[in-house]
């Protein structure tokens, strides 16, 4: 009777090992958005002088891409950017950084609907539709809690925030109406909109 709990108890240790073993190499070690993350972090970094200088090509993303090629939310980021860069839309590919940035600095998604309202603009003008109504869908899904958020928050501007949402409101009709185009300023504009 022994020998055979000894088993059973053998059995269960090594099953336990197991999983444990499968969770560490193929679940709880991928890159997610673990505040300070310094190896994604550290890439980003490296990344940004290649937007300053407006010299980024998709495969400079490469790297990053694999880091955070577990994470739904930074790899769709990243996608985006990627689609930038062949664009040469550099001010919104440092905004895409920042973000995939901040989410590993803070380990929070930041909401920024007037940002996915620039994007699609930034998508629809270079054909990009697929792209251009996800962001669209983003912009109307965050809308809520951004205005909550902004309203509750006590720290910012009232009267510029309310210029904002007007603004916001506008294009927003203008888009549901089919106009699908925006000047440089109001993409600017949307895409300079506070996040929380």
């Amino acid at each position: 009777m022994k020998k055979i709990n000894f088993y059973y108890t053998l059995s269960a240790i090594l099953i336990i090992a197991g999983v444990v073993f499968l969770l560490y190499n193929y679940g709880y070690r991928s890159y997610s958005a673990i505040p300070d993350n310094k190896t994604i972090i550290s890439e980003i970094n490296k990344l940004v002088p290649l937007v300053y200088a407006q010299n980024m090509t998709p495969s400079d993303l490469n790297q990053l891409g694999m880091l955070v090629s577990k994470d739904s939310y930074a790899s769709g980021e990243i996608q985006e950017v990627k689609v930038l860069a062949i664009d040469k839309e550099y001010v919104h590919i440092g905004h895409g950084l920042g973000f995939i940035y901040e989410y590993y600095k803070t380990g929070k998604q930041l909401i920024c609907p007037g940002h996915s309202l620039s994007h699609y603009y930034v998508f629809i003008k270079h054909g990009q539709d697929e792209l251009a109504y996800g962001n669209l869908n983003d912009s109307k899904s965050e809308f809520s809690l951004w205005n909550y958020t902004i309203n509750t928050s006590g720290q910012y501007n009232t009267t510029e925030m309310t210029q904002f949402i007007e603004e916001y409101n506008r294009d927003i009709a203008n888009v549901n109406s089919g106009n699908s185009t925006a000047s440089e300023y109001q993409i600017d504009y949307l895409a300079d909109a506070p996040c929380v």
